[in-house]
């Protein structure tokens, strides 16, 4: 599947995503396939994390429930380039306490878990490799984080941000709940806003 490239493509519409959510999570199915499917095979390439977390929920929504899972592949490549690219850089930062780098690396965690949230296990190698990825990105905040830097180099809004993938990784079983929700939690103390709105994020 090719996504369009056009500079100028929008992402998703806010009242579209959280229409679809709306009716997605008590198990209805959301009204509109065709269109949400169209919307999300138009938008171009993420370019950073902040863009995996913008599209990729979106588009593996629509892809599961009226590509038939088509786009999938397409999907987990531009989490692979990312990852590639930036995550090693993201987490040095992020350890040595760098706010920019922490802000990136929240974005990259809540882009693995919101896409895991809707991806099928149908195709386990690609729900596997989200699991994993946000699997591993936790278990270095955790353990590596935190002593050179860790949430004291966040900024409040950085700190809800992961402490809610978090929280929602437990919940959703991929990470153990006993070993992770106390770390968690204690983000989420260490924010005063919590949790961005999608579409608040500049």
């Amino acid at each position: 599947m090719e996504k369009g490239r056009n500079d100028n493509s929008q992402k998703p519409s806010g009242a579209l995503f959280e229409q679809a959510l709306a009716q997605v999570r008590p198990g209805s199915v959301p009204e509109g396939g065709a269109g949400l499917l169209a919307e999300s095979r138009r938008m171009r390439a993420a370019a950073d994390s902040r863009e995996l977390w913008l599209y990729m929920p979106f588009s593996m929504l629509c892809e599961t429930l009226y590509g038939k899972k088509e786009g999938y592949s397409d999907i987990i490549r531009q989490f692979e380039e990312i990852k590639a690219r930036d995550y090693g850089r993201m987490v040095r930062g992020a350890c040595a306490g760098d706010r920019r780098e922490s802000r990136e690396l929240a974005w990259f965690l809540a882009a693995c878990v919101d896409t895991l949230e809707f991806t099928s296990m149908e195709i386990y190698e690609h729900y596997r490799y989200l699991a994993d990825l946000a699997r591993a990105t936790v278990r270095v905040l955790a353990k590596q984080c935190r002593p050179s830097g860790g949430r004291g180099g966040m900024e409040p809004e950085t700190a809800g941000a992961i402490g809610g993938s978090v929280l929602k990784a437990c919940r959703m079983g991929v990470l153990l709940q006993e070993k992770y929700e106390d770390y968690g939690l204690e983000l989420l103390a260490h924010s005063r806003k919590g949790f961005p709105e999608r579409e608040a994020v500049k």
